[in-house]
């Protein structure tokens, strides 16, 4: 996550307001997360003419104030660990929730609150990796671990413990090593 997270696009859009016969053009900055260039989510000019002070924010929020199906995911795979930051960042494209734990695991959720996350410095519970991804890497890199998973719109990533990235469709088949 440190280095995908940390990927943003910035970008200028223009928006043409009419009026009594006069064009006006008026430059608003925005920012766009990889995720959502790889989500295909489109911004309508209107929304950016209309809403351009409130394209993003984020806040720090507490664990409690959570969302019930992140609150279940962290139950279920990190049943021992604490949040000790949360943050809630709503844009135009959703809202998003970014955790750090007490064990340097990193995790996001999408706006449905979906895991599309999971980044650790060492192993990663085999519980937070799709079965057919967890099966390929213990049969072709049995002495390593995954520290980092990844899902975007059309694909999965992982990365081991040795540095290694490996790429997979978003059904879990095997593409390539990523360069």
């Amino acid at each position: 996550m440190k280095k995908h997270f940390n990927k943003i696009v910035s970008g200028t859009a223009f928006t043409l307001l009419l009026g009594g016969g006069v064009v006006f053009a008026q430059n608003v900055q925005i920012e766009k997360t990889e995720e959502a260039i790889n989500e295909g989510v489109t911004i309508s000019s209107n929304d950016l003419a209309n809403n351009h002070s409130k394209i993003y924010k984020d806040e720090i929020i507490s664990a409690a104030d959570l969302p019930k199906e992140i609150k279940m995911y962290m139950s279920k795979h990190f049943p021992n660990a604490k949040v000790i930051k949360a943050k809630k960042e709503e844009t135009l494209l959703g809202v998003h929730h970014e955790l750090k734990l007490d064990n340097g695991v990193e995790l996001e959720f999408n706006g449905k609150n979906e895991i599309i996350e999971v980044d650790g410095s060492t192993k990663l519970p085999d519980s937070v990796i799709p079965s057919s991804i967890l099966k390929y890497v213990k049969s072709n890199y049995a002495e390593n671990s995954i520290v980092e998973w990844k899902l975007d719109r059309n694909k999965q990533e992982v990365e081991l413990d040795n540095g290694i990235e490996l790429e997979f469709t978003k059904e879990g088949k095997f593409i390539r090593i990523d360069q």
